[in-house]
């Protein structure tokens, strides 16, 4: 079965434009159903509607005043109006395409174009035009006709072209049809009842003429939007169907899976939240497992070269507010001089970039020691580590995993256990379990920006004394005369896109060199400073947060609320960068002295053995600002392994946890809570 992206993935992009035809190129859509419209002098363009002004606003983003018809004006006259805007900001910008641009652009994809009937309102000149246009790309375009009139005029033209019917259906029509064009190029199309097709005044598809149209044509049903309407619809055996993207192309896969073991508990996700979870698992009695993508532990901190670790203290750095773990690798590393314990490190100062606000207190460190520390203690404490390790998906049983599906290097194999803990960055497992997740900002779900950060060496400390012209932002590490560079943004970053992923990691990289050289072009000590590493994950401050049994606030950050339940404490600010590049960002709410986080917020909606920890837990975007800071993430990590290392020993779901056990287990690690 063929699937048919209605204007483009209309769903997620602006209709009738080219991010809306390559989202349907990259989903893997067969075919895209589109509108042409002619100008006043005479250029086919894409537009639904007669007039503009449904899709179409001012440059800056406003309504049209009165109307606009498209036959009136010219293409020229189309590009001072932007067709994104309305879809949302990201979208801004956005022009009317061409309709050769769009031909040219298919027939590159390989992707099919069916156009819709609304050319049969052009005036003879203007059709006939149009039907020269499209004499070269009969292998590319396929007319859309409403009646058999249109359609035996357009056959008469075109001998290659598949065409599609979308009139009435009769059985002699479908005769006539039959008559008029082989089997093989002819679509008919048929709407089915429901949500999208309200409106539709023709009949509706039923089994008995399903089975009509199947002996003479292709059978083509529209528009779809549910999983229970294409089922439906591949039961009458429809060979095409429309939608507007809510359903995406499929390919049935059936593969026996080989098993990886049983577990109390997985942890999915080795960075600084899942490697405390996995720890404090293992230590707490439980048999886990650790599944890492990279190949290395750490994420952040190591493959994510992110540095200093940030503030541990209170607002305003007179008391620590995490322990535990954190403060166990900090102070090994500081054995080896390989970090800086956070007392010893205040701000403003090279280790902070000479940024004081909230920077008190932060732990500089040097990233390899960082791989080799958490090798060992993780080998240590007897969890199972699998780098090279990417989950993939969940098997899900009466609202419990049952397993779930990784993608190792000699395969897919799936791995058993009585919890999971998702520390992915992405709640993927979360989301792939049934879980609600949202992206970014509760409303455009716009994240917050990545920033692809790396190191330089040979730096005069002593000659260091300002920060450096924004955006660069340089901090010591442990080691003399070597820096972290945080830097440019990259915006609009899907974190779980592999698409906008990649398109944004080769933006970043790029931004290296030029903050790179702007360090040693303008910054006094970093004359003859040498670019030692780039990072080599994207960092990413935000992606998916989950609906969990308590969302954290803003106003619970800014009042500091003491939860009953409460599992971690933390006083970084809510550090939220800008979300494009004409907004600024960063500290624009008060905090509390401390604020805290319950243990609620760590349990999913949906699924009673999983836990999640990290910046994807239950709270709102702004106020997920501070709390997604690595020492905050270890915290949680930490109570999330304790939790689950209890459920595992008591066979109960995650929520039935007894949570004065918990906050005196994590107490009794040296974990700060109150």
């Amino acid at each position: 079965m063929l699937y048919q992206a209605h204007k483009g993935v209309s769903t997620e992009f602006p209709e009738n434009t080219m991010p809306a035809f390559r989202a349907a190129v990259q989903q893997g859509y067969n075919i895209i159903e589109l509108d042409v419209s002619v100008t006043a002098d005479g250029q086919f363009v894409l537009l639904h509607d007669s007039k503009l002004n449904r899709t179409g606003r001012n440059a800056d983003g406003s309504e049209l005043p009165a109307p606009v018809a498209i036959g009136e004006i010219t293409y020229a006259e189309t590009q001072a109006y932007d067709f994104g805007i309305w879809r949302g900001e990201k979208f801004r910008g956005t022009k009317m395409p061409l309709f050769t641009e769009v031909l040219a652009f298919a027939r590159r994809s390989g992707v099919r174009l069916k156009i819709d009937n609304k050319y049969q309102h052009f005036t003879e000149t203007q059709k006939t035009a149009f039907y020269d246009l499209l004499r070269s790309w009969e292998d590319t375009a396929c007319l859309t006709c409403k009646d058999m009139q249109a359609l035996a005029e357009a056959a008469a033209v075109f001998q290659q072209m598949h065409f599609h019917y979308d009139g009435p259906v009769t059985p002699e029509i479908l005769e006539e049809l039959a008559s008029l064009l082989p089997k093989d190029r002819l679509t008919v199309w048929m709407p089915v009842r429901n949500k999208n097709t309200t409106w539709v005044k023709v009949a509706f598809l039923n089994k008995e003429t399903a089975a009509q149209i199947k002996k003479c044509a292709s059978l083509g049903v529209w528009i779809l939007s549910e999983e229970s309407e294409l089922a439906e619809a591949e039961r009458l055996g429809a060979d095409i169907i429309e939608t507007n993207g809510q359903l995406k192309p499929t390919l049935p896969f059936q593969t026996k899976l080989r098993s990886l073991g049983n577990y109390d508990v997985v942890v999915l996700g080795g960075g600084p939240a899942g490697v405390c979870a996995a720890i404090e698992a293992a230590r707490s009695g439980a048999r886990v497992l650790l599944a890492e993508d990279s190949g290395m532990l750490g994420g952040m901190a190591t493959s994510g070269l992110v540095g200093p670790l940030m503030t541990s203290y209170d607002k305003e750095g007179n008391r620590p507010l995490v322990g535990g773990l954190y403060r166990e690798i900090a102070e090994k590393l500081a054995l080896n001089g390989d970090a800086i314990l956070p007392e010893n490190a205040d701000a403003p100062s090279v280790y902070t970039s000479f940024i004081r606000r909230y920077h008190k207190h932060v732990t500089p460190f040097d990233s390899f020691a960082m791989q080799l520390l958490l090798d060992r203690m993780t080998k240590e404490a007897g969890v199972d580590v699998l780098l090279y390790t990417r989950f993939a998906d969940c098997i899900c049983e009466n609202g419990r995993i049952r397993a779930v599906v990784l993608a190792a290097l000699e395969g897919l194999r799936y791995v058993c256990a009585d919890v999971f803990i998702d520390c992915t960055g992405t709640a993927s497992v979360a989301d792939a379990c049934g879980v609600p997740t949202y992206k970014g900002e509760e409303t455009t779900h716009i994240p917050q920006p990545g920033t692809l950060m790396f190191e330089v060496n040979h730096v005069r400390d002593e000659a260091y004394k300002l920060r450096p012209r924004y955006p660069v932002k340089a901090y010591r590490t442990s080691k003399a005369g070597t820096y972290k560079v945080n830097h440019h943004h990259v915006y609009d970053v899907d974190a779980a896109d592999s698409r906008s992923m990649s398109e944004a990691h080769a933006e970043a990289r790029r931004q290296v060199w030029d903050a790179f050289h702007q360090l040693r072009e303008e910054a006094e000590g970093f004359e003859n400073a040498e670019l030692t590493q780039v990072a080599p994950v994207l960092g990413v401050r935000e992606s998916r947060h989950i609906e969990g049994r308590y969302k954290i606030t803003v106003a619970d950050v800014s009042a500091g609320v003491c939860f009953p339940d409460r599992i971690a404490a933390y006083g970084f600010g809510m550090d939220v960068h800008p979300r494009d590049a004409q907004t600024s960002g960063n500290f624009k709410i008060e905090i509390a002295d401390a604020y805290y986080i319950p243990y609620r917020s760590l349990l999913p909606l949906g699924c009673d053995n999983l836990l999640v920890a990290g910046k994807t837990v239950s709270c709102e975007s702004q106020a997920a600002g501070g709390l997604r800071c690595m020492p905050c993430a270890m915290a949680m990590g930490q109570a999330a392994g304790a939790a689950a290392a209890m459920a595992a020993a008591q066979k109960i779901d995650a929520a039935d946890v007894d949570i004065h056990a918990l906050q005196a287990h994590l107490r009794a690690r040296g974990a700060i809570i109150d």
